[in-house]
């Protein structure tokens, strides 16, 4: 998926990905997924600008997938304190941001053990 500069895609509804192939995230715009993928099982790579995760399963809810957040590419995670991101998160030069004072201890602290 290639957003341009200065362009928000919103993914709005539930399983709109869905299925094992992986996700690429390119260019510098902004992806915002704001509801459950419990259909996606791939992997992920946001090579560019921003995802914004307002869900914990907004990139799927399998605990063998691997996310990798490569250089200048950011993964804001925007969602509940009580709520833990499900797979693998690798950083390759990329950030991670919190965006809500809600996400201040949780979020990604159980992350499984092939995080990185």
């Amino acid at each position: 998926i290639d957003v341009t500069a200065g362009n928000t895609l919103t993914l709005g509804t539930a399983d709109r990905l869905r299925g094992s192939a992986p996700l690429t995230k390119t260019g510098p715009g902004t992806l915002a997924i704001t509801a459950a993928q419990t259909n996606f099982t791939g992997d992920a790579t946001l090579s560019g600008g921003t995802t914004r995760l307002a869900n914990h399963q907004a990139l799927g809810s399998s605990a063998s997938a691997t996310h990798t957040v490569g250089a200048g590419a950011t993964l804001e995670a925007a969602f509940a304190n009580s709520a833990n991101f499900q797979a693998n998160l690798v950083l390759s030069g990329g950030t991670v941001e919190r965006t809500s004072t809600a996400n201040q201890k949780s979020g990604f602290q159980n992350n499984n053990a092939g995080s990185t």
